[in-house]
């Protein structure tokens, strides 16, 4: 199958898992297009969500969640809110048009499929575990389980060629809830349409939809947590989007380690429903909200401590808490270890949180009044934000570069927004939303400063950018799509501007227009990046020839040894050795029986045979016959450097490939690398007297 074929048959099953949901979630102005929209959106966190729950709790809870969900399909069809028959007037043919359009542009450049086999980085083990996890069954994951096991569903259902052509939905899917983000009242679905066009063309929203890195899955998981929480902030019965933003929780804190840190503005937002005269009516909302994603973070926590306790304690924990708090928490209370008594303050913690917001719940609603609290809170965060920015930039740190080139502009509009929308907003849900937006990327922009410091170069393209692609540059295409709202909002009601622009620029084909000159703005100054992106794919080359290394292996059924001619770097290529690349995934994805890699430093040199080591692998296997895929990087070969009436050695094939890779900077553009690999077939010709090395 094509990826352009996997892409439509990921985004189709999308629409029919959350299509129940998206029918009862239907508000009453809402057509048919923002219904399928809502649909891929929905359908796209269940998806997500599903492969891990069979992962972590076998079949029976996989089993009870497609029973819900034909609850859910029971309950949409009683309900009849399916829109009314489409009505093309002129005004929507321009937008069906424009739609599709920006449809196209968001699709070609995301049909692609970066197959990381070679473990190199964290993509290369996410891309193997998953290999494994369709092979086996079983994930081996030492990091959060829901990238790989998407991966997984995709290499059980395609196959390890496609493992990760199914990660383009995410671009896709983003687009949806950044433009639906906005105020709801009187919106322009035209501005929507800009917004999502802004998204399609975005360099690192592109390059994050095929990448398999957690941040790829992390941006529209945020984005749909954001939407849900203001869906439940304006709604007056707000538990359908209070349990699907809990379900985003789940998904976020069940990607990266840093997913429950929205706890903090959401909390803040809690304490301010009391002390803001403005935020009193959403209270109730807003305390299901913290008790939602209060249990759902609990339970990323209980996965942390239990499955992956040397990524999440050990790493995640330790760099994120101070030392104190470490100290304490998890030396003298002992609650990072998965024990009766962790489980029993999680449980009360979290009775109480719910137990809070069922009180609150139950108390008469009481009613806002306008101030100007929220104005002065935006300013504040904003001042916070730009001072942050300002002091990146004296400091010239990575994240600051980052933030070039994610878009100076994009950041600007975004601090405006954070002023503009508390200041003059009457949706006081908005405004609750843009202030949890505006800490958001404080929050993330202070703790990564931290973490990259001056980091700049890295042999990966775009690399160190996806600690931004996670929260912070969704949370401003948010706050862009709404900044936009409210400039359109305070034209339609300034007569005298309304007066001085001509009335042709106000229809919807100028209007389209000025959305396209938006894109194409957007994409000027990243022209030299998308034209690179564009002009091949990440690791092209590599899922081929794994599989010709592999068919050695295949025919002969004899334990694998990896080495080199020498332990110098292959020219051109970025890691210090190939046994990294080619031989873990032999053994990992595939499942091949490979010799001499147990305990080895993952940037260990490769190896160059002698005797002594090919005796030591010959007693490892039954038949006393091995093969060794010897690494041509100057120096003798195999057959020439052993010579010895014990071992027979004789060269069965030659294979040779390359991969395409790209650093950062790019300046150099796309290099390809090629590799040379001789397999020798190695026997013993008596009893080998040696220890079995693995």
């Amino acid at each position: 199958m094509t990826v352009l074929g996997i892409i439509a048959l990921t985004m189709l099953a999308c629409v029919v898992l959350g299509a129940p949901i998206a029918v009862l979630a239907r508000e009453r102005h809402e057509g048919w297009g923002a219904l399928s929209a809502d649909a891929a959106v929905f359908g796209y966190l269940v998806l997500m969500l599903l492969p891990t729950v069979f992962a972590w709790w076998g079949a029976v809870p996989l089993a009870l969640l497609a029973a819900g969900w034909v609850v859910l399909v029971v309950l949409a069809v009683r309900r009849r809110a399916l829109p009314p028959r489409l009505a093309l007037d002129r005004r929507s043919r321009w937008f069906w048009g424009g739609a599709a359009v920006v449809a196209v542009v968001t699709v070609v450049p995301r049909v692609d499929s970066v197959n990381f086999l070679p473990w190199l980085g964290d993509m290369g083990a996410y891309i193997n575990w998953a290999n494994q996890f369709a092979r086996t069954g079983d994930l081996s994951s030492s990091w959060p389980p829901l990238l790989p096991a998407y991966l997984g569903l995709n290499s059980a259902v395609f196959g390890f060629e496609h493992v990760a052509s199914g990660l383009a939905v995410s671009g896709l899917v983003l687009a949806r809830p950044v433009a639906s983000t906005r105020p709801r009242q009187g919106r322009q679905p035209l501005m929507g349409l800009a917004v999502s066009g802004i998204v399609a063309v975005h360099v690192h929203a592109i390059w994050y939809s095929t990448f398999p890195s957690s941040e790829t899955l992390n941006a529209p998981l945020f984005v749909i947590w954001v939407l849900t929480a203001y869906t439940a902030l304006r709604s007056p019965r707000p538990i359908g989007p209070v349990l699907l933003n809990a379900l985003a929780m789940v998904a976020l804190g069940l990607l990266r380690g840093t997913g429950p840190l929205l706890l903090v503005p959401l909390i803040a937002l809690a304490i301010c429903s009391f002390v803001v005269p403005d935020f009193r009516a959403m209270r109730r909302s807003v305390w299901m909200l913290v008790a939602g994603n209060l249990v759902a973070a609990v339970l990323g926590f209980w996965y942390g401590i239990t499955e992956i306790r040397r990524y999440y304690v050990e790493t995640q924990l330790t760099n994120l808490l101070p030392d104190a708090v470490m100290s304490l928490v998890g030396g003298r209370l002992g609650l990072f270890d998965p024990t009766a008594t962790t489980a029993a303050v999680l449980v009360v913690v979290c009775a109480a949180a719910v137990l809070a917001a069922v009180l609150i719940a139950r108390r008469p609603v009481v009613e806002s009044r306008a101030t100007r609290i929220p104005g002065i809170l935006g300013i504040v965060v904003a001042a916070v934000l730009t001072a942050g920015v300002i002091a990146t930039a004296i400091g010239g740190t990575s994240l600051w570069n980052i933030a070039l080139r994610l878009g100076l502009v994009l950041l600007i509009i975004g601090i405006v927004t954070i002023v503009a929308a508390t200041r003059s907003s009457d949706d006081a849900a908005l405004v609750a939303t843009v202030l949890m937006l505006g800490t958001t990327i404080t929050m993330f922009y202070g703790l990564q400063t931290v973490r990259l410091g001056l980091l700049s170069d890295h042999s990966f393209f775009l690399y160190w950018d996806r600690y931004a692609v996670s929260e912070i540059l969704p949370a401003l295409l948010l706050l862009l799509g709404i900044g936009l709202e409210l400039v359109r909002r305070r034209f339609a009601t300034a007569e005298n501007l309304r007066r001085r622009v001509p009335a042709a620029l106000l229809t919807a084909p100028a209007l389209l227009g000025v959305g396209a000159l938006a894109m194409v703005l957007v994409a000027l100054p990243q022209q030299q990046n998308l034209r690179l992106m564009l002009a091949d794919s990440y690791m092209r080359g590599a899922y081929e020839l794994q599989v010709d290394l592999n068919a050695s292996v295949e025919r002969e059924q004899v334990p694998v040894v990896w080495a080199s001619t020498s332990t110098a770097t292959v020219p051109g290529f970025f890691f210090p050795n190939t046994w990294m690349a080619f031989a873990r995934p032999m053994q990992i994805s595939y499942g091949f029986e490979v010799l001499r890699l147990a305990g080895r430093d993952n940037f260990g040199r490769d190896e160059v045979l002698d005797l002594a080591a090919v005796e030591s692998s010959l007693a490892c296997s039954p038949t006393g016959r091995i093969l060794v895929h010897e690494v041509r990087n100057g120096g003798e070969g195999l057959g020439d450097r052993i010579d010895d009436p014990s071992v027979s050695v004789r060269l069965d094939e030659t294979v040779s490939g390359s991969m395409s890779l790209l650093s950062q900077p790019p300046g150099a553009g796309w290099q390809e690398v090629a590799f040379t690999v001789d397999v020798w077939i190695v026997e013993a010709a008596d009893a080998v007297d040696a220890e079995c090395v693995r």
